[in-house]
């Protein structure tokens, strides 16, 4: 399955936001669900990425002590 984000031409709004096989079968269900005719949207496939959380804590730039690597009185 892909995912796809259907926009009006009409528009140019995004309606809908899911997964289907095909951008033609993305544009149709959204048609038939909106009520709307498949001939005036189009289904554009999206890329969605989940990024990795890191346990590594990141230094805050407001205390200078991380900054400068000096310890915290």
């Amino acid at each position: 399955m892909k995912t796809f984000i259907v926009y009006s031409l009409d528009t140019g709004l995004p309606i809908a936001v899911g997964e289907a096989t095909k951008a033609e079968w993305a544009r149709t269900e959204t048609a038939e669900k909106a009520k709307i005719r498949a001939e005036n949207l189009i289904a554009e496939e999206i890329a969605i990425q989940i990024a990795a959380r890191s346990n590594q804590r990141r230094p805050n730039p407001f205390l200078e002590s991380e900054i400068n690597g000096e310890p915290d009185r």
